[in-house]
């Protein structure tokens, strides 16, 4: 194994556009092993939306630490929820793992 090769997380993730009837029967298929948290309880509609800027320096250091899929990278971030406009906007910081 190269250095490189040593401070790479293997990381795969698929996405799938799936039509309103599947995505409905994943729904129901999951609802089972599944719970609201309080934000989505809370929510006649069992859901919500969250808003997130992403923070970078300006050559774009965060960015690219995850591009090359560094072990040492960070994201940074605020967040707040649209239908909550008066709920605290919080400020996160999470970094990567390879656990």
């Amino acid at each position: 194994m190269s250095e490189r090769d040593a401070n790479v997380i293997e990381r795969r993730e698929f996405k799938y556009l799936v039509d309103a009837l599947t995505a409905a029967r994943l729904r129901a298929a999951i609802q089972p092993f599944c719970e609201l948290d309080p934000w989505a309880a809370r929510n006649p509609r069992g859901r919500y939306t969250i808003e997130s800027v992403y923070l970078d320096t300006e050559a774009l250091r965060l960015f690219w630490a995850n591009e090359h899929e560094q072990l040492d990278r960070v994201k940074v971030r605020v967040r707040g929820y649209a239908e909550a406009p008066t709920a605290p906007v919080f400020l996160k910081s999470s970094a990567a793992s390879t656990t």
